[in-house]
C-alpha cells in the first residue's frame, strides 16, 4: 500500500444440477488471471522514490511476479526481469554501472531495456542475441511507477490538484490482505464509527455516527459522499483500477487539511 498525502475466472455450481455460472475472481493478480490482465493495463506504483538511491538495486514483488528495480547513476529508475538469463541469478544482488546492471555471478550486463550488452567470458557477438524483459517507468509525486502490460504503454496519468504548491508526504506500508480488500475497505465509510471509534477520527468528527451515503458514477470511476449528522463529510473518489482519493468537505477543511491518495499495490 502506498499513501501520498496533499482476478482469473472460477466456476460455481448453480442451484440446478448440471448448470454453471461464471464468478469473477478479482483477488488473484498473476499474469494469467482476469484481474491480473486488467491491472496490467494501467501504470502501477512500485517504490517510494526517496528510498531508492542512485546506483542501487532492489527486488520487487508485484501482481504475483518478481522484478528488479534499480536506479542508474543518472538518477533514472529502471525495471527489468528478476533473474539473469544466463544461470538465473537474482540481478538485484549485482551492481549498477552507469545506466546498466551487472550480474553478480558471471558478469553479464543489461541495459534498462533488458538488452544484454556485455558477457565477459563469451564471444562479444553473442550478447546482442540475449534480452530479458525491461519495462517502461515514470517517476511522479514521489513514487516510481512501471507499466507491466503488453505492447505500448498508455499515456501516463497526471493529477494536477496534487501538483499544486504545498506539502507532499509520501510513504508506504504493508497490509496483510489482498489489494481488493483494501479497496473495498477504503470506500466503506459505514465501518468508521465502529472500527475507528477510538482514534484520531474523533477530532475530525468522522466517527460521529453512521453517515448518509450517496454516490455517483464519474468518468474516472465513482465519487462517494458520506455526510454525518454533525455536518462533517468525507468524499471518497475511487479512480480505477486501484486508487482511492480521500478529501474532506469544505466545512471540515479547516480541521482536516490533509488530502490522502492511496494506491493499493497488488502483490499476488
Amino acid at each position: 500500500m502506498f499513501q501520498t498525502t496533499k482476478g482469473s475466472e472460477t466456476m460455481m455450481s448453480s442451484e440446478k444440477p448440471g448448470e454453471h455460472i461464471h464468478d469473477m475472481d478479482f483477488v488473484h493478480t498473476g499474469p494469467d488471471t482476469l484481474a491480473g490482465r486488467y491491472l496490467r493495463m494501467f501504470w502501477q506504483p512500485v517504490y517510494v522514490s526517496e528510498e531508492l538511491k542512485a546506483g542501487h538495486a532492489v527486488p520487487i514483488h508485484i501482481m504475483g511476479e518478481m522484478f528488479t528495480l534499480y536506479r542508474g547513476e543518472s538518477g533514472r529508475p529502471y525495471v527489468v526481469d528478476f533473474r539473469c538469463a544466463h544461470r538465473g541469478t537474482q540481478l538485484s544482488v549485482g551492481w549498477v554501472e552507469q545506466e546498466c546492471i551487472r550480474c553478480f555471478y558471471h558478469g553479464w550486463k543489461y541495459d534498462g531495456t533488458g538488452q544484454c550488452v556485455e558477457q565477459p567470458a563469451e564471444d562479444e557477438s553473442f550478447a546482442k542475441k540475449v534480452k530479458i524483459r525491461g519495462l517502461p517507468t515514470e517517476e511522479y509525486l514521489g513514487l516510481i511507477f512501471a507499466y507491466f502490460g503488453e505492447g505500448i504503454a498508455p499515456r501516463f496519468p497526471r493529477y494536477p490538484e496534487l501538483e499544486q504548491e504545498g506539502e507532499l508526504d509520501v510513504g508506504s506500508y504493508v497490509r496483510h490482505c489482498n489489494y481488493f480488500n483494501t479497496l473495498e475497505n477504503g470506500v466503506d465509510q459505514v465501518h468508521v464509527p465502529f472500527t475507528h471509534a477510538k482514534s484520531n477520527f474523533t477530532k475530525f468528527g468522522l466517527n460521529w455516527d453512521i453517515p448518509k451515503i450517496t454516490a455517483e458514477e464519474t468518468t474516472y470511476g465513482v465519487a462517494m459522499y458520506g455526510t454525518r449528522s454533525n455536518g462533517v463529510a468525507r468524499v471518497n473518489h475511487y479512480i480505477v483500477p486501484n486508487i482511492l482519493y480521500i478529501k474532506g468537505s469544505p466545512e471540515s477543511a479547516k480541521r482536516r487539511l490533509a488530502r490522502s491518495v492511496r494506491l493499493a499495490r497488488p502483490g499476488r
